[in-house]
């Protein structure tokens, strides 16, 4: 629970994307209603006591329509769903509770009102966001108007009459066959983990899996976590075999994820295979390899000032970072009631291209591969001239 905590603690900050503004506008909105018809909506208490009720169920209901709307707005996808469809079930029971009531008819067409917004914002989510099919709100609608309920009868049904485990465990096998045909595995003998977030293909091919403490590494975005993920690898539970991918998500600096897990992999493991897109790693028993890094230095910059790297013979050296950036009392509190501000870095190669990258300020204090710029697994083996400790 309590590294629970910590991962909800740093989602708001690392997990944001960028959605369409009119959503929001209609949720906020709607919202608003909503806790104005739980407030007017009488109940069968008398004085005090109902006005306490009243404020109760809206406060109640506020708390759980606010963690709804972050749900979906903070990582502003697919997930709105969860935003949409929660505040429409929201309003579907006040709206229920009002036309109980004899009289309030203004209450009744406010709250039905209520109702009809959340289902027109429902429907029309596709219209909302980019669908790179012509056909995209057709798709939509069926999914969420037929298949959904289809499926939701479909199990129903089959735990009624007895069949659900067997209807399960054949999705169940089918799905892994599927996994195994599309990304096939060899016989590993030992215990095994997958960066970044690729677990199901371990699973599939019915290797031994040892995951990590945090076990999507998009998902270690504060240093305790990141440290967690590090110490675990380089302790006697580390895996015996690693599948290494570079899987960076939401356009992210690909170093960054389990970026403090790098040195360990380094030094700790070999490469021994490549299986698109992931690099076969074993875990070495004759002493860890040494890494060579840069200079320690410390500098300050500001916003948009760029940190140039120099060179040794035309080429640099590995550069480990570590970057902390400070966060206002407006900023936690704007992270707190919506998300952060979302923060980027551009990278300058020595081939005149550029990459503009997201960069995560919890994953920046631990360190991080700065140099070079790492972005296929291919480019991580022998990285840093890792070389052979003196025995």
């Amino acid at each position: 629970l309590l590294n629970s905590l910590q991962i909800a603690g740093g989602y708001s900050a690392a997990m944001q994307t960028t959605g369409p503004l009119v959503e929001i506008k209609g949720y906020l909105i709607m919202g608003g209603l909503l806790s104005l018809v739980l407030i007017l909506t009488p109940t069968s208490r008398q004085g005090s006591a109902e006005a306490v009720t009243r404020i109760g169920v809206a406060l109640a209901s506020l708390l759980i329509g606010f963690l709804m709307f972050k749900a979906g707005v903070v990582r502003h996808d697919g997930h709105i769903l969860i935003t949409a469809g929660g505040l429409l079930l929201l309003a579907v029971i006040a709206a229920w509770r009002v036309l109980g009531i004899t009289g309030h008819l203004w209450l009744k067409g406010l709250s039905l009102g209520t109702v009809f917004l959340g289902t027109y914002q429902l429907l029309g989510i596709p219209e909302n966001h980019s669908y790179q099919q012509s056909n995209g709100r057709d798709i939509y609608l069926n999914h969420l108007l037929r298949e959904r309920p289809k499926n939701a009868l479909h199990w129903a049904a089959a735990y009624v009459f007895g069949r659900s485990e067997p209807d399960f465990l054949h999705h169940w096998e089918q799905a892994h066959k599927d996994i195994r045909e599309r990304q096939p595995l060899p016989s590993l003998e030992g215990r095994v983990d997958i960066y970044n977030w690729d677990q199901a293909v371990v699973l599939a091919n019915g290797l031994t899996y040892a995951p990590r403490p945090i076990f999507q590494s998009y998902s270690a975005y504060s240093p305790a976590l990141l440290q967690m993920n590090a110490n675990h690898l380089a302790s006697d539970k580390g895996p015996d075999y690693i599948l290494f991918a570079v899987q960076a998500i939401d356009n992210r600096l690909p170093a960054l994820e389990d970026g403090l897990s790098w040195p360990v992999l380094l030094t700790h493991y070999d490469a021994i295979d490549y299986q698109e897109p992931h690099l076969l790693l074993k875990r070495r028993h004759q002493g860890e390899k040494a890494l060579i890094l840069g200079p320690p230095q410390e500098t300050r910059l500001d916003w948009d000032a760029p940190l140039a790297i120099g060179s040794e013979s035309g080429t640099a050296p590995c550069i480990w970072a570590s970057v902390h950036l400070r966060n206002t009392l407006a900023g936690r509190l704007i992270t707190t009631a919506y998300k952060a501000p979302m923060v980027e870095m551009t990278v300058e190669l020595t081939d005149g291209s550029s990459q503009r990258r997201r960069f995560i300020p919890g994953m920046g204090p631990t360190g991080f591969l700065l140099n070079p710029y790492v972005e296929e697994a291919s480019d991580f083996d022998s990285l840093c001239m890792a070389k052979e400790s003196p025995l």
